[in-house]
């Protein structure tokens, strides 16, 4: 899934001591105010009518971070000083997920700026308008006029950015040289455009054609957005791009984090920030080896059982992505037939769902390919959530950069994977959950999120939804993509592994294309720690269902166990240890008056 929550989340700085519908509401208005941008991928009802969020773009100067960080502590200490006695479960939860992020957070102040404001995934190079392009909505002339003036703001935005790459480069905080010269190559392919053929001006003229904005006014809006290209867009990422040019002349070829000061300690930050978990870089590295070699010998019996010989699962598997009996065409009609393939895909399990879930989300979701302006450096797939408003749907976005990358044996796991019962069911459930802060919602736990979304893909073997043995290759080669990240993302920042070191490791051990494995290896230089979360989270999911099913017998209930974790929303793993045993306990107290 894409990480678009840390951010969001960094403003729900609610301090758990407030209570009433209008304490929760005045917060939504002040996240507005500091985050305008970020809440367009929510958009909460009405907000708009009150404040215009949707005509602005987010501060993002070093001082605005740091005024952040010293928002986090307060608010943590103010909730460290506030007595719980008293609570019942529900606001005991309340209290213990959002104390637990806001401490967790906080620890990290003495590597404040230890991240890369723009990257090959990241930044306001590829985010901003990505952002204007998938959700700023255009419903009217006053949503249109919003969007020039958001265009009129990247400059400031941008000049913002530098600053802030400027305090980095003060204390050692360079990105590698090839993240730069990615950067610099995205950068300069979007401006090389005359402004009419320009994403972001096709992305106004097709979103006024569906309203009522009358033609005249919209020749207007898209002369001024025309206008806002050439004086204001275009400028900002020359400036940027200079920038960046000349910051290359400092930056080296060393990937990991282990470059930085006390880069250690900020991995084992990252690392348990993402993981939620007390998993040392050593402890999720060993996991990491363990895992590839169980998945690989499970693999190797779905390979005997086709009669395929291999010398290597990585090898075999290699192989068989190049079978063009499995491939589309690399043609705008192959396209068309991968997405309405992942749509069925998508269909066909939400059939079997009630087998095993009594709960189902509101919200549709939908299938898109990733924009072509960002697919040469996006992921191979993620997952956008709908608005709170349910007016926006869950959107699986599919990178269609090359068909050659997509076996079709392999897409229904990512499609469990991203849609149902995978990221799409469990965060538009979370979305629906009554009676909890908003921070419940929208709070980010990429353990338990992307955790989730990899027990989906072992929860639709479970369910028979693999056609054949050929799909089932396809999940074994996507929980092995998870298992090797353990390995290499430690590999990278804790063990000093190059980036060639675990391209290589990837390759011999998923047999994805080395395309993929690129660009995946180079997210992990980027991204520390992040990569880890996924099977961590899986594993312990696992480990509660287990220890859930052993304690209650014959009473347990795989629809029971789902509604414990979804129902709650996404929580550290170790308050998750603890919400389990609350829901094994009640279970047997209940079968104890005759349940």
């Amino acid at each position: 899934m894409k990480n678009i929550f840390p951010v969001i989340a960094l403003f729900l700085l609610l301090s758990g001591c407030g209570s009433g519908r209008l304490f929760y509401d005045k917060a939504i208005v002040d996240i507005a105010k500091e985050n305008p941008e970020l809440i367009s991928y929510v958009e909460p009802p009405l907000l708009d009518r009150f404040w215009n969020y949707k005509g602005k773009l987010t501060d993002v100067s070093p001082e605005k971070e740091r005024h952040f960080m010293e928002e986090m502590i307060e608010k943590r200490d103010k909730m460290k000083r506030h007595t719980i006695a008293n609570h019942n479960l529900k606001r005991q939860l309340n209290h213990d997920i959002l104390y637990w992020y806001l401490s967790q957070e906080t620890k990290g102040e003495p590597f404040l700026y230890y991240n890369y404001p723009i990257n090959q995934l990241h930044g306001v190079q590829s985010e901003t308008p990505a952002l204007m392009i998938s959700l700023h909505g255009i419903h009217s002339l006053r949503d249109a006029r919003s969007y020039i003036k958001r265009l009129r703001a990247y400059p400031k935005k941008f000049e913002q950015t530098i600053e802030g790459m400027e305090v980095r480069k003060g204390k050692g905080i360079i990105p590698p040289i090839f993240v730069l010269e990615k950067v610099i190559r995205q950068m300069e392919e979007f401006i090389e455009v005359e402004p009419q053929e320009n994403a972001l001006w096709v992305s106004l003229k097709d979103k006024m054609e569906k309203t009522n904005i009358s033609s005249h006014r919209q020749k207007i809006m898209l002369d001024e957005a025309t206008a806002a290209l050439n004086e204001n867009v275009y400028p900002a990422y020359g400036k940027l791009i200079e920038y960046c040019r000349n910051l290359l002349v400092h930056a080296s070829t060393d990937d990991g984090v282990w470059k930085f000061p006390d880069g250690q300690a900020f991995y084992a930050h990252i690392l348990k920030t993402h993981t939620t978990s007390s998993l040392t870089p050593d402890e999720v590295h060993a996991m990491g080896l363990k895992e590839v070699e169980k998945l690989e010998k499970e693999a190797g019996v779905v390979f005997q059982r086709l009669g395929i010989e291999y010398s290597t699962v990585g090898e075999a598997l290699a192989t068989l992505a190049k079978d063009p009996r499995f491939l589309y065409p690399e043609t705008e009609e192959g396209r068309m037939q991968c997405l309405k393939e992942y749509q069925r895909l998508i269909e066909g399990i939400s059939m079997k769902i009630p087998e095993v879930f009594d709960i189902q989300p509101k919200s549709k979701v939908e299938v898109h390919r990733v924009p072509v302006f960002k697919q040469q450096t996006a992921a191979g797939a993620y997952y956008e959530p709908p608005s709170l408003d349910g007016k926006r749907p869950g959107i699986f976005f599919a990178n269609l950069r090359s068909m050659k990358e997509i076996p079709q044996w392999g897409m229904a796991t990512l499609a469990f994977h991203e849609a149902v019962p995978g990221h799409h069911f469990q965060l538009s459930i979370q979305q629906d959950i009554k009676g909890v802060p908003i921070y419940r919602k929208i709070i980010p736990f990429t353990a338990y999120m992307e955790g989730w979304a990899l027990y989906a893909e072992q929860l639709a073997v479970e369910m028979k939804a693999h056609k054949d043995d050929y799909s089932l290759l396809g999940y074994y080669q996507a929980q092995l993509f998870r298992a090797v990240r353990l390995v290499v993302d430690t590999g990278i920042h804790a063990k000093k592994w190059t980036r060639e070191q675990a391209i290589a490791y990837m390759l011999a051990h998923t047999g994805m294309p080395k395309g993929d494995v690129t660009a995946e290896i180079e997210r992990y230089i980027v991204e520390p720690g992040q990569a880890c979360a996924y099977k961590v989270g899986q594993l312990k999911i696992l480990e509660l269902r287990e220890k859930a099913r052993q304690s209650m017998g014959t009473d347990f209930s795989l629809k029971y166990f789902h509604n414990m974790i979804l129902k709650n929303g996404a929580m550290p793993l170790e308050i998750m240890d603890k919400v389990n045993d609350d829901f094994i306990h009640s279970s047997l107290m209940n079968k104890g008056k005759g349940r």
